[in-house]
């Protein structure tokens, strides 16, 4: 009896904490925080409507805000087509209309590659694959064109799909450039000693995003919202999913709030620490972590977290499956014990089908490289009830 008591004491004990562990909050609000919100918009070139992105620029104007606006210089007419294709060059006329709010501070301008045409129809890239020589002559002379026809210096590089590669960096780094803006995703061999400012959110998740900066212990939270002109309903009725003004509510909104500021990826590299590549190594980490646990569980999601964050989801993550493995052991030895230990027999084909079952199942996962959370739980579950059987067969 003592021994059940002492059972159950303990398997309480876990469960306070496990609570303990995931329920409390990372941090007080911290007095003076102030969450930066940085816009991008991608693929203004020559081809693309100069009256919509004018539009979106006075919704900025109007509420004192800065955008950055991811220049294409040439411009395809089909993205995904690999093929040979006509280029248009960015126009004079519109390098002047454009000017007239980079010198009102409401426009930062950033390289969107080249053409921004894939050079594979299945894997879509402009640049990543592509040998050093041929990126640094497309960037240079993309880079040279924008500052020609407009009053600005170019120095972030916005690549296409946001896909790159080391060659990429080192033309950067030879061009002149010295912030990168691309996804959270990078190489773990990749090295440089550029700034990197990656997207973490749409439009629509912003105000998740919020809450999630709010909540967290960082001083100073980075969200980066990425846009593009087909997600307005009035430019795209196929793939829009918000209209004009409820994106200039949205803004006006954010810039009531007094713990928000709003700025362009310029602003954010002179104004913000800490942005260099051990950061977008380590949220890379913490995306691939992510992957398995419930979306309740993660503290970050869509804001740029700071580098020991990954650590702390790696204790999660183990901690997650430790309890989830101690728990179904327990239940199954009970059940088992309870329900097969007079059947011998059954309880024998049970204990090795189960081991047999969970080692086929923890080799498939393995060998899936997209395995994540719910691949775990069945990994973690199938070793759970294994470990459970024969606990109680071994007893006999």
């Amino acid at each position: 009896m003592y021994k059940k008591h002492l059972f159950y004491r303990k398997t309480s004990s876990i469960f306070l904490v496990f609570m303990f562990f995931f329920t409390a909050v990372s941090a007080e609000s911290i007095k003076d925080k102030k969450i930066n919100i940085v816009f991008r918009m991608d693929d203004p070139s020559a081809v693309s409507s100069t009256e919509t992105e004018v539009k979106i620029l006075e919704a900025f104007y109007k509420t004192g805000a800065s955008v950055t606006y991811g220049i294409v210089p040439f411009a395809c007419e089909d993205a995904s087509d690999p093929a040979p294709q006509d280029l248009y060059s960015f126009t004079a006329d519109k390098g002047n209309i454009f000017n007239t709010w980079i010198k009102r501070g409401t426009l930062d301008i950033a390289l969107h590659g080249f053409s921004h045409q894939t050079r594979n129809a299945v894997d879509k890239s402009e640049f990543r694959g592509a040998d050093y020589h041929s990126q640094v002559e497309k960037i240079q002379k993309g880079k040279k064109l924008l500052e020609t026809l407009m009053d600005a210096k170019v120095t972030t590089f916005i690549p296409p799909w946001n896909q790159y590669d080391q060659n990429t960096l080192k033309a950067l780094e030879s061009s002149g450039f010295t912030t990168l803006s691309a996804a959270q995703t990078v190489d773990k061999t990749f090295m440089s000693s550029l700034q990197f400012i990656p997207y973490t959110v749409e439009p629509i998740h912003i105000k998740n995003a919020i809450e999630e900066a709010r909540a967290s212990s960082d001083t100073q939270p980075l969200i980066v919202v990425l846009f593009h002109v087909y997600d307005f309903i009035e430019a795209s009725k196929e793939f829009g999913y918000m209209t004009f003004d409820e994106f200039e509510e949205q803004l006006k909104w954010l810039k009531s709030q007094e713990d928000i500021r709003l700025m362009s990826i310029s602003q954010a590299t002179s104004m913000l620490e800490n942005l260099h590549m051990n950061r977008l190594k380590s949220a890379y980490k913490y995306n691939n972590l992510a992957k398995y646990l419930p979306s309740s569980l993660l503290s970050y999601q869509h804001t740029y977290q700071q580098s020991a964050q990954w650590e702390k989801l790696l204790a999660k993550v183990i901690v997650f499956y430790s309890i989830l493995l101690l728990l179904v052991s327990i239940v199954i030895y009970i059940l088992a014990c309870l329900l097969l230990s007079k059947f011998s027999l059954v309880m024998k084909v049970a204990t090795f089908g189960s081991t047999l079952i969970s080692v086929i199942i923890a080799v498939y996962a393995a060998q899936d490289l997209v395995s994540h959370f719910k691949e775990m739980i069945i990994v973690i579950v199938s070793i759970g009830i294994s470990l459970g059987l024969w606990k109680c067969y071994s007893k006999k």
